[in-house]
């Protein structure tokens, strides 16, 4: 939603060195923090912009993304991350491409790990220390981003949306749906 595909100097100074790990912010803020009242404003109309949903206030929604980065970014929130850590997440890159282009795919971890030219266990191990989450977390979460898109902008059925979406399973889809979203995919529909 924000571009990072662009080569915008914003987007490559200040937002892909947040999602490549290179920066790390202090997103918690208490009620006394000069911040707060700014940033509980800005969340509330995040969310009134998401109820929304249509094209006009996703406009309004990226602007708002765009203010909350500012917020977050500020010199007081930013850290850097240790050197090894950096090296992880250029390491699992290739990976990570892969499965945005590929989550329709079936994919293994061990085709993953070859992606990187590392073992299958040193791939697990540094994917999730440098993302957060386990490999196959993170492509289910790629997988439901793009089917919440298919729900929103086709009229295609639930199981073709779940098959097209890369899951080979129609209830292991509606349970992982259900799990990210906290609805069911025919609920997040009609929304």
């Amino acid at each position: 939603m924000l571009g990072l595909d662009s080569n915008d100097r914003s987007i490559t100074h200040c937002i892909r060195p947040l999602i490549l790990g290179q920066l790390r912010v202090n997103v918690k803020y208490c009620t006394d923090h000069p911040d707060y009242k700014v940033i509980h404003s800005l969340l509330e109309s995040l969310i009134h912009c998401a109820g929304r949903n249509n094209p006009y206030d996703d406009l309004l929604l990226k602007s708002i993304l765009l203010q909350l980065f500012w917020y977050f970014e500020k010199d007081e929130n930013l850290s850097s991350v240790r050197k090894n850590d950096i090296s992880y997440s250029s390491l699992i890159r290739p990976a990570l491409e892969y499965m945005t282009y590929h989550f329709m795919d079936s994919v293994t971890i061990d085709e993953l790990a070859a992606k990187c030219s590392i073992s299958s266990s040193h791939f697990m191990n540094t994917f999730k220390r440098a993302v957060g989450c386990s490999a196959i977390e993170f492509l289910t979460q790629l997988r439901i981003k793009a089917a919440c898109t298919a729900l929103t902008e086709t009229n295609n059925d639930i199981a073709t949306i779940s098959s097209d979406c890369g899951f080979s399973n129609l209830s292991n889809f509606n349970k992982q749906f259900k799990k990210i979203t906290g609805m069911s995919p025919s609920s997040h529909r009609k929304r």
